[in-house]
């Protein structure tokens, strides 16, 4: 969990669609595509999306096993 929080470390606690093709390195349509699916959660406000920092850490770690 320490690689994605240094990963997103230098972004605000709420996202824009822009800053998240420049973390997944997906591009517009992708972006759009999945948020609006909801395979990645986020909040429209009006005609814009926000995603929360915290959802894209679930995002990332959804398929992640922690073995204990």
């Amino acid at each position: 969990m320490n690689e994605y929080y240094n990963i997103l470390f230098d972004y605000p606690d709420v996202l824009l669609p822009e800053d998240l093709m420049d973390i997944l390195k997906i591009g517009r349509s992708t972006v759009y595509k999945i948020l609006k699916d909801g395979t990645i959660k986020s909040i429209k406000v009006g005609r814009n999306y926000k995603i929360p920092k915290l959802f894209i850490i679930e995002y990332l770690f959804n398929d992640v096993e922690i073995y204990i």
